[in-house]
């Protein structure tokens, strides 16, 4: 399952591995972060992406072990906001960051196929035939 929310004002990493401050973006060009997580059994990751207005942080992350870490009173905003602050990297790119309010979506079981992957002019290939998510 995938669970992302946005936040103002997040640091970022940059090419050279540096942190900057959010008003840096013109000055240092922003990279966009993707890591494994060690949840799940190596199956989670997460992605940090600055974009022009707000910054987008997701989880990729086995359903079975975000209900097992989600308490039963819990909303799923708490506990991604509590997920944020629970990986190092995360809780220091967001040290002076605003969480959007609201902001947080979650999709299980992303999966598609396309209903035509070859016709006059084109053949779909990969991801853009079909994708099954791994979680």
């Amino acid at each position: 399952m995938s669970v992302w929310g946005y936040f103002d004002d997040s640091k970022y990493l940059a090419a050279d591995g540096a942190i900057y401050p959010a008003r840096s973006v013109r000055e240092v060009p922003p990279t966009t972060y993707v890591s494994a997580l060690p949840q799940g059994d190596g199956w989670a990751w997460l992605w940090h992406i600055m974009l022009r207005e707000m910054t987008s942080i997701g989880l990729v992350i086995p359903i079975a072990w975000a209900q097992e870490t989600k308490g039963s009173a819990e909303s799923w905003e708490a506990w991604y906001l509590r997920q944020c602050q629970a990986i190092p990297l995360l809780r220091r790119l967001l040290d002076d960051a605003t969480f959007r309010e609201g902001s947080v979506r979650l999709v299980r079981n992303y999966s598609y196929k396309s209903k035509r992957v070859a016709g006059p002019g084109f053949f779909l290939l990969g991801d853009a035939a079909g994708f099954v998510d791994p979680i």
